[in-house]
């Protein structure tokens, strides 16, 4: 993806996060239906062509950064059930999301980021199509799993 390209999606898509921060912050939008309008976000064409123009090293290296942060949420959000699993992508999608306030570049990265995760991927990959997802590492069990 050309840099011309990847600074339009982006701008489009900070610009939807700034609007959800907007309502947010007027109470218009509670915690329940932000994680629902985030999940959508993350779930877009344009988020995953942000998503897929990452380097798979550049991926690995994002999501060991964010399983060295937060080791236990990764080993309690890993093991869940799928059920739960699915609402805790919403939350860990608002906690990125208020933590990196107001929006911006980062929050984006970051809010892809986790839908990116190995334990989260599965919901927003199948609900945009398998074919345009970012691949995953195959059958390979690795140390870090």
């Amino acid at each position: 993806m050309d840099d011309a390209t990847r600074k339009k999606l982006v701008d489009q898509l900070v610009k939807r996060l700034a609007g959800m921060w907007d309502l947010y912050g007027k109470k218009i939008l509670n915690e329940e239906i932000l994680g629902r309008q985030l999940f959508q976000l993350v779930s877009t064409r344009d988020a995953w062509l942000l998503a897929c123009s990452v380097t798979d090293d550049e991926r690995e290296a994002r999501r060991l950064l964010m399983r060295l942060h937060d080791p236990e949420a990764w080993r309690s959000d890993s093991s869940e059930s799928e059920e739960k699993r699915r609402s805790l992508l919403e939350k860990r999608l608002i906690r990125a999301f208020i933590d990196l306030s107001p929006p911006e570049e980062k929050t984006l990265e970051t809010i892809i980021d986790t839908a990116c995760l190995p334990h989260f991927v599965g919901f927003v990959r199948d609900r945009f199509g398998a074919r345009e997802a970012p691949k995953s590492s195959g059958g390979r069990v690795k140390v870090l799993d």
